[in-house]
């Protein structure tokens, strides 16, 4: 499941980069701009997700390495024991990691589809069939390879997000201009005081 705690640590960083940046999450944030402007910008910062990732990253995730803990249920346990009170904490991480997850799923379903539908001919106006495949594409390849094959894909996903990411960034520079869209950005959209 760990992959043997053999992989590099500049590829499990790579895999988390990969991992989160979603199709759910650019379309939100993309949307916000739009609706917001430029004070949209100031949108992450406020939910302090930003300063919950950097304590993540920096404590959290050298805590769970130690204590040799594959998820964070079991992390429960070496927090609270083995007894009542682990065992409770144990299943309540569980049952709500699961029931996040359920959540989010129509989010990431709608989101793929919809990107996949705009993107893919052969998907036009289909976004739910569109979704179903690539889905469908994860669950076989994780289910086949495993935690090792989710970390290598995710490698090579990262370099497909950044050549994506250049790819939009020059097609929105080159195809319209500053001032076409100043002409329909309402009043204020350029401040970015929030």
């Amino acid at each position: 499941f760990l992959g043997g705690r053999s992989l590099p640590w500049w590829l499990l960083g790579v895999s988390g980069m990969a991992s989160f940046v979603d199709v759910g999450a650019t379309a939100l944030v993309s949307g916000i701009l739009y609706l917001l402007g430029m004070k949209g910008l100031w949108f992450m910062w406020n939910g302090h997700i930003a300063l919950l990732l950097t304590f993540q990253m920096i404590y959290a995730a050298k805590w769970m390495r130690r204590s040799e803990c594959s998820t964070n249920a079991e992390w429960m346990v070496q927090r609270f024991g083995k007894g009542r009170p682990g065992s409770a904490a144990r299943v309540a991480t569980a049952v709500g990691a699961l029931a996040i997850a359920i959540g989010f799923m129509p989010f990431f379903w709608r989101g793929a589809g919809e990107v996949l539908a705009g993107f893919i001919p052969i998907f036009e106006g289909q976004p739910n069939l569109a979704a179903a495949c690539f889905f469908g594409l994860i669950a076989v390849y994780t289910v086949s390879s495993g935690f090792l094959g989710v970390i290598y894909t995710d490698f090579f996903q990262a370099f497909l997000i950044l050549f994506l990411i250049i790819y939009v960034a020059i097609l929105a520079f080159t195809t319209g201009t500053p001032e076409y869209f100043a002409e329909f950005a309402p009043d204020g959209w350029f401040s970015p005081d929030p």
